[in-house]
């Protein structure tokens, strides 16, 4: 009679599996290919900053905050230091 017009259950999977397969490799090749362009492009931009030296004591990062370094005298008070 000829051929019959529906396939078997395994030949869809195996057809099915060749398209999600196909189409998984197109997107991982489109997506590598944009971010070299994008890293390409940016460090051609910018200049890259010097680094900061992190200065922390007790848990602070001083580089944050105006540091006066000094001693309190005998007689000075919490307000007068303040």
């Amino acid at each position: 009679m000829g051929r019959p017009l529906v396939r078997s259950r395994e030949n869809k999977d195996l057809i099915m599996q060749k398209i999600w397969g196909t189409l998984f490799a197109i997107l991982l090749l489109a997506a590598c290919s944009e971010k070299q362009k994008e890293l390409s492009i940016k460090t051609e931009e910018s200049e890259l900053p010097e680094p900061v030296i992190e200065t922390r004591e007790y848990g602070f990062n001083l580089n944050e905050f105006n540091v006066t370094k000094d001693t309190i005298q005998y007689g000075d008070s919490f307000g007068e230091i303040m």
